[in-house]
């Protein structure tokens, strides 16, 4: 990923990573943890399926959305840490504790 990564609002509006004002970025990256973390509690509400194939590739679709963070569900993810890193910004990074206890 790189800065000209595109991000687009909710109202539709397209930004650049590179383009986009601190706390717009920083805001962004919650939302993207958050909206990772429901994703992986709802992964969980639903019914394993039956024969023994789907359930092992359930177990392991499961195993590769709770041993990833964000940008396994949000690949511009990556983009808007670095990016946020660059700029030395501070943000939460803790969505893996907050989804183990």
């Amino acid at each position: 990923m790189d800065r000209s990564s595109i991000w687009v609002t909710r109202t539709g509006q397209m930004i650049r990573v590179g383009s986009m004002d601190s706390g717009h970025l920083v805001n962004t990256i919650h939302l993207l943890q958050a909206m990772h973390e429901k994703k992986c509690f709802y992964a969980l509400q639903i019914p394993a399926p039956n024969g023994d194939m789907a359930q092992d590739a359930w177990e392991d679709e499961l195993d590769a959305l709770f041993g990833a963070g964000p940008e396994f569900s949000f690949p511009i993810y990556d983009a808007m840490v670095e990016e946020a890193e660059v700029r030395r910004l501070k943000f939460k990074s803790n969505y893996y504790e907050r989804l183990v206890t």
